[in-house]
Formats: C-alpha cells, sequence, structure tokens
C-alpha cells in the first residue's frame, strides 16, 4: 500500500475502515476512523462521524460528543450531528443544554427524527423543573 499515492492509501484506508464498521469489528474500525478523523482528507468528516458513532454506542459519550460537536457545521452531516447530540445529552442527564439545542433545531423546517427530539424535549422539560 506505502506504493500508492498518497490519496489513495487515505481512501483504502477509510474503504478498510469502512468494511470493519460493517463487520461490527469496532475496535479495529474505530482504530482507522480515529486516524482518518484527525487527517485533513475527502473521508475527514465522515470518519469523524463513524468514529464518534462507535463511540456512542460504546458510551464514552463524551468523545462521541466531541465528534458530533465538530460535525454540526458539516455541508453533508450537519444535519445528523444535533440528534445525536440531543441523545447524548439526555442520557447524560444534561438537560438545560438539551432543552436549548432541541429549541434550536425544532425552529428548522427539515429536522432528522423530529418526534424524537420533541419527545426528548419534552422530557427535559419535565425533568429539569424542581
Amino acid at each position: 500500500m506505502s506504493r500508492l499515492p498518497e490519496s489513495e492509501q487515505t481512501e483504502m484506508r477509510f474503504k478498510r475502515a469502512y468494511a470493519q464498521f460493517m463487520l461490527r469489528m469496532d475496535s479495529m474500525a474505530l482504530l482507522g476512523f480515529d486516524r482518518l478523523s484527525s487527517k485533513s482528507s475527502e473521508y475527514q468528516s465522515a470518519s469523524t462521524y463513524y468514529r464518534s458513532f462507535i463511540l456512542y454506542t460504546d458510551s464514552p459519550y463524551e468523545s462521541a460528543l466531541q465528534g458530533f460537536e465538530q460535525l454540526r457545521s458539516d455541508e453533508q452531516l450537519g444535519a445528523v450531528a444535533p440528534y445525536y447530540l440531543a441523545q447524548i445529552y439526555y442520557k447524560t442527564g444534561r438537560y438545560e443544554p438539551l432543552i436549548h439545542l432541541a429549541e434550536e433545531i425544532l425552529k428548522k423546517e427539515e429536522v432528522i427524527r423530529r418526534g424524537e427530539i420533541i419527545r426528548l424535549l419534552a422530557d427535559a422539560y419535565y425533568r429539569s423543573e424542581d
């Protein structure tokens, strides 16, 4: 692989990590996505997403939170990131940031998993009331 141009090596690393992800070899995929998410390339955002998703499903929420925060401004993945941020805030009992985020994203016309966001918002209001 070292004989390939750098861009092709990056593509091969991404495809290998993605294949490992699809085969549920999460620890191996995480290593690949971690390396790719810190390197500027056309695969950086997608690698950050998959890395954050793996961390989210394995429950190290702080690391996943950082990755999804980075993706909020991403053109392709920015629409998905708020859903996971809301989930992480909910699962970690951070109701005030959840309320702020949910109110912000529900102002938009197209919201991924709108019903779930509304449910999280309602429950956050309930739980944050003294």
